[in-house]
């Protein structure tokens, strides 16, 4: 049985002791304000942002209702189903809230009241299975309805933004298909905003060349003002407008072999969306059919790419790193190819680009259950999609490095690729 940590232990004897500390003016005791001063953390009540604007009378306006959510099974050589299995679930109504005198910080989901002890989040709100969890950039840790974030000073105020940030901005594949994705909703309910109001992102965005360059595609149009949250910013805004999430993810996990296709669901409609918007700019490059895509600059998820490569070489697969390449040529090298072998990791998030007749074989670790997260957007493309598992090797977590069996891959690969 996994420990918990001090925080979880903290958590629990507060809530032991303090039973009535699920009322938010009790959390600004005395009391509680002596257990701050012992713990490096803030102690916050959770709650959805629908039970928040009713309460303190945000304006609330319904953009979509009826979702359906998409996941698409993943097939690895280890497994015995050898169809994709498509799952479906309702999706949270879309809304967009604004309310005022919240706080934000940089690389989170959460919209704080520090006098009312409260985080906004319905991820955290909703949670309904215990092997999920949730960090972030704040989130120091959360249990049942109680939240520790870490302490940091509130840096400065703006008058007024709209969030499109959110976890994990730094991550190519968290920014586009949960953050930058927002900017759909902004083109198209835009007349719902005043235009004095600035689009708040993080400084990773701007940092970040190929977020930067989605930023600009999908903001040309909407002649809004760029408001920028540095790392480690902690912001007051008067008026902040805030969109729920497009495509539902589970954030973390205890034990991620215990993980569901389902606890990744997507929005066809506006993935899509972003794929043919992001299209237009694709340059017209020549690039090999056939990749092995490699990464500069990582310490996770790494295994014996050399080893690997040898494989497939003599097929015709030329060794690439997307990293090296602009967002447009990412765009079009994902476009044009036949063929793409890759380790897990954030440039896959570029599958959303592959077309009908493009195969894909993601490489790991056997971890457990295998995510969806790459298999459905290649699923939109009626891309081939499947994964190679190291067979007899347990590895702890998905961001484990791992070692592929040369001799039991080439025998695999050479039946696939000649069938």
């Amino acid at each position: 049985m996994k420990q918990k940590t001090s925080a979880e232990i903290c958590c629990i004897i507060i809530q032991k002791l303090l039973p009535s500390i699920y009322c938010s003016s009790l959390l600004n005791s005395f009391v509680c304000k002596i257990f701050e001063k012992i713990i490096p953390f803030h102690i916050y009540k959770i709650q959805s942002e629908s039970k928040y604007a009713n309460r303190f009378k945000s304006k609330v306006f319904l953009l979509k209702k009826d979702r359906i959510g998409i996941s698409a099974s993943a097939i690895s050589n280890l497994s015995l189903n050898k169809d994709v299995v498509i799952n479906e679930e309702k999706l949270p109504d879309l809304y967009l809230y604004s309310h005022k005198n919240v706080i934000v910080s940089s690389c989170s989901d959460h919209i704080i009241n520090i006098n009312e002890r409260l985080i906004i989040n319905d991820y955290l709100a909703n949670k309904n299975d215990d092997n999920k969890t949730y960090y972030d950039y704040i989130t120091r840790t959360f249990f049942r309805d109680i939240a520790f974030l870490r302490k940091k000073n509130l840096t400065r105020y703006i008058d007024c933004g709209i969030k499109i940030f959110g976890k994990y901005s730094f991550n190519y594949y968290h920014a586009v298909y949960e953050n930058l994705i927002r900017l759909l909703l902004l083109q198209e309910f835009n007349d719902m905003i005043p235009t004095d109001v600035p689009i708040i992102i993080d400084e990773d965005t701007i940092k970040i060349p190929s977020l930067n360059q989605i930023l600009k595609e999908l903001t040309k149009d909407l002649k809004r003002k760029i408001e920028v949250i540095k790392i480690d910013e902690l912001v007051e805004i008067g008026d902040l407008w805030s969109f729920t999430p497009i495509n539902q993810f589970t954030p973390n996990y205890k034990n991620s072999s215990l993980s569901k296709d389902t606890d990744q669901l997507f929005d066809r409609e506006y993935t899509l969306k972003m794929r043919n918007k992001l299209l237009l700019m694709k340059s017209n490059k020549d690039f090999p059919t056939k990749l092995f895509i490699t990464r500069k600059n990582t310490n996770r998820r790494n295994f014996n790419e050399d080893d690997v490569f040898s494989v497939l070489e003599p097929y015709g697969f030329i060794k690439i790193a997307p990293e090296e390449f602009t967002l447009e040529e990412q765009i079009q090298m994902f476009h044009n190819a036949q063929w793409i072998v890759s380790g897990s990791g954030a440039a896959l998030t570029n599958l959303i680009f592959c077309q009908s007749y493009c195969n894909v074989l993601c490489l790991l670790g056997r971890s457990g259950h295998i995510q969806t997260c790459f298999t459905t957007p290649a699923f939109f493309n009626h891309a081939k999609m499947h994964y190679y598992q190291q067979e007899n090797e347990n590895i702890v977590g998905v961001h484990s490095n791992f070692h592929i069996n040369v001799e039991k891959f080439n025998k695999y690969f050479k039946s696939i690729i000649e069938s």
